[in-house]
């Protein structure tokens, strides 16, 4: 089972309403931050990294920290005019990347926390960052908590899931590990 968020997803508190989640979608800011296709993540110690220019006019320098001590990440636009943490507190475990990949993950007993980015698509000209649970067996509670920090002065909307009914005929979809997710 797998809760994708990311994309078009930010979703702070999650409630699962069925056994299959394919996604829960919330227009967010966090789509806004990453990596447009060449940029890569690069390893500082304790946490990687990844530096690029927007390729919107005026937007500066976008900047996106992974940490590896626990599911964290720090995303900052406009020359760090703008920054805000994303964490997921429910897993105590160490990040890793695998060598030459863009994702960081952290393993827990009943659930995986892995973070990559998106390549730009439409709506998202810089690309998205996203955060995903994988889930290794059934959950103890239908609601995963994300702690933000920095986001004071953002507005976040919410948005209801889309059905095929209500998504435009020329949105991009997301086809995450052979699974249809409604974060378009």
């Amino acid at each position: 089972m797998y809760l994708c968020v990311g994309g078009a997803v930010l979703v702070p508190v999650v409630e699962i309403q069925s056994a299959t989640i394919r996604n829960v979608v919330t227009d967010a800011y966090l789509t806004r931050f990453a990596p447009a296709t060449k940029a890569r993540l690069t390893d500082r110690g304790s946490y990687h990294e990844m530096k690029y220019q927007s390729k919107l006019a005026n937007a500066g320098e976008i900047k996106v920290l992974v940490s590896e001590s626990r599911p964290e990440i720090m995303l900052a636009k406009w020359d760090e005019e703008v920054a805000m943490t994303v964490t997921y507190d429910n897993l105590k475990a160490r990040g890793q990347r695998d060598l030459l990949t863009n994702t960081v993950k952290w393993k827990g007993n009943q659930e995986e926390v892995h973070a990559y980015p998106l390549e730009p698509a439409f709506g998202m000209e810089d690309g998205g960052f996203e955060i995903e649970i994988e889930l290794l067996e059934p959950p103890q509670k239908n609601v995963f908590d994300f702690r933000i920090a920095g986001a004071e002065d953002l507005d976040f909307f919410y948005q209801p899931p889309l059905t095929e009914e209500y998504i435009p005929e020329n949105y991009p979809a997301c086809l995450h590990r052979g699974k249809f997710c409604y974060a378009r």
